[in-house]
């Protein structure tokens, strides 16, 4: 009975509570760039630190409702916080004694974007609502050129970043060409947008390619090609039966060539002519194994011995001076 009467008088209530105690944000919207941070704050009257004071910061949509920062009566409390913000949110601590709620994020993500409330509890309670859009600015224009069949050739012209965007060609009549695009969306929840357009190559022309962000009153980044004279020279390469057909006849080639030589090698015989005059020394020395040189028995004799390399035969032939 006692908690209904409770009730019924904090609903009785609650709009003069109100009334004395109200929030405001300082904007609507805020707008921030990804990867970097963002402040959003709410202001309470009236103002001051007081140890009663509780703060909690939520982001109410998309759905579902996540929490990013608590403070209940003086103290931090992050038991219940997303950790999708984990170490990324907090609260500016010395704005509290100036009536603000200052909720501060870094390191933005794209899926941070969303409505953020702030409620603040001070003896009465309030909130107010305020939206956060994370952008990705298209910075540069990547672009490209490739040789196709016949006198064609691939332009190209890619970037990345968030919200979508769109990628228009014109030539130097300013005459729009129709371009083939793709959109692929990476890991951070970015859009890498390609578009490619064909021209020919025989034709002296200019073209450029400009990112158009939807909403956005200033041009965004663009890319011009100069054709022909940005044309790639074309370098010959080897294909890979060439290739093969050239190492396996080198190879072959070798192995002949090597066993050419080897037969020779063994089939060859040399021959030592060795002439001793009258009343010199008859005494050969040889490096041979064995005692396969013999000194005639005359002086002035000459011997023709015939050695293989193998050291396998050898044959004395005499012959009269």
């Amino acid at each position: 009975m006692e908690q209904a009467f409770l009730l019924v008088l904090h609903v009785v209530l609650w709009p003069t509570l109100a009334a004395l105690f109200t929030v405001e944000v300082d904007s609507l919207s805020h707008v921030a760039e990804f990867h970097g941070d963002v402040t959003m704050g709410c202001r309470f009257q009236p103002g001051g630190w007081d140890p009663k004071l509780s703060v909690v910061w939520q982001r109410v949509q998309p759905l579902p409702d996540v929490e990013v920062y608590r403070m209940d009566n003086g103290q931090e409390d992050l038991t219940s916080q997303n950790l999708q913000y984990h170490g990324r949110a907090r609260l500016v601590s010395e704005e509290l004694t100036n009536g603000w709620a200052k909720l501060h994020v870094s390191s933005l993500r794209i899926n941070d974007s969303g409505v953020y409330r702030c409620l603040v509890e001070l003896g009465g309670a309030d909130y107010k609502q305020t939206t956060l859009t994370v952008k990705a600015t298209y910075k540069t224009i990547i672009k490209s050129m490739q040789r196709r069949g016949g006198d064609e050739v691939e332009l190209a012209c890619e970037s990345e970043g968030y919200p979508l965007a769109t990628i228009n060609w014109r030539d130097k009549s300013l005459r729009n060409i129709k371009s083939n695009d793709t959109v692929v969306k990476t890991p951070d929840q970015l859009f890498h947008v390609t578009s490619k357009i064909m021209v020919k190559y025989s034709e002296k022309n200019n073209y450029t390619c400009a990112l158009v962000e939807k909403g956005e009153a200033t041009k965004g980044p663009s890319a011009r090609f100069d054709i022909p004279d940005e044309i790639p020279v074309i370098e010959s390469k080897p294909n890979t039966l060439s290739i093969v057909l050239g190492t396996t006849l080198t190879v072959a080639m070798i192995i002949a060539a090597t066993i050419f030589g080897y037969r020779r090698q063994k089939g060859r015989l040399r021959t030592l002519k060795l002439y001793h005059p009258p009343g010199l020394n008859r005494d050969v020395t040889s490096d041979l194994p064995g005692p396969l040189l013999a000194a005639p028995t005359d002086p002035g004799d000459r011997l023709f011995v015939t050695v293989s390399d193998l050291y396998q035969e050898a044959t004395e032939k005499e012959t009269p001076h």
